[in-house]
């Protein structure tokens, strides 16, 4: 049996020390492939770069512009300036391959993966019948990695719950405000505790660290 995870986005996020897979981080023919093979330097924007703060939003290519530098070169120097500031690596946002992950900020997916699908995929284009699409974010992850007694409503099941408007739900994060907050979700359970109502957290932290099989650690 096989599954794959997938976000809605044509743009995945990570480290600029992902390029170069031998970890050959001062290779100038590492750089050079990875310029030319492994992403796109035109397109491809920092989202943090904490040595150089005028570099965010901005391409390699362009930085290499501003750089009068080839774009090869100056993907080794952004390392190389990270790495003597405090080990603060860059952080990018490539244009490829559709895969999963998020935390906050950065990348928008953070903030509005689930109701970017439930904007996009099931209200304007159909993709996905709503039934569908909360399925699939919801127990079938459960069902894949091996977590009970959660992803249904359900007795017996812990209460993880959201309220949203099915007509009004969208995504509003983007690289520019990868925070902002969706609307359209009126209400949100965790373990039967509300903890966002009316478009604010309401201070509770009933989380639990869950393990598989339905092991949870207090």
């Amino acid at each position: 049996q096989v599954t794959a995870d997938v976000y809605p986005y044509d743009f995945w996020s990570s480290t600029l020390r992902v390029l170069f897979p031998k970890r050959d981080y001062t290779n100038t023919e590492s750089a050079t492939f990875a310029v030319d093979h492994l992403f796109d330097p035109e397109q491809s924007v920092l989202v943090r770069y904490a040595p150089q703060p005028s570099y965010v939003r901005k391409s390699v290519a362009a930085v290499a512009g501003e750089r009068n530098e080839s774009t090869s070169a100056t993907l080794l120097q952004l390392i190389a300036m990270a790495d003597s500031f405090k080990k603060a690596y860059p952080t990018y946002a490539y244009f490829a391959n559709i895969c999963s992950d998020g935390r906050s900020g950065g990348h928008p997916r953070g903030f509005g993966a689930f109701t970017k699908i439930l904007r996009q995929y099931v209200r304007e284009r159909s993709a996905l019948s709503l039934e569908e699409a909360i399925y699939k974010m919801t127990y079938l992850g459960a069902l894949n990695t091996g977590i009970k007694n959660r992803g249904l409503i359900n007795e017996g099941y812990y209460a993880d719950l959201v309220l949203f408007d099915p007509n009004t739900v969208a995504d509003q994060s983007t690289l520019e405000q990868p925070t902002a907050l969706s609307s359209g979700i009126e209400m949100v359970w965790i373990n039967g505790r509300i903890t966002y109502l009316k478009q604010k957290p309401t201070g509770e932290r009933p989380g639990i660290f869950i393990k598989r099989h339905g092991e949870v650690n207090k």
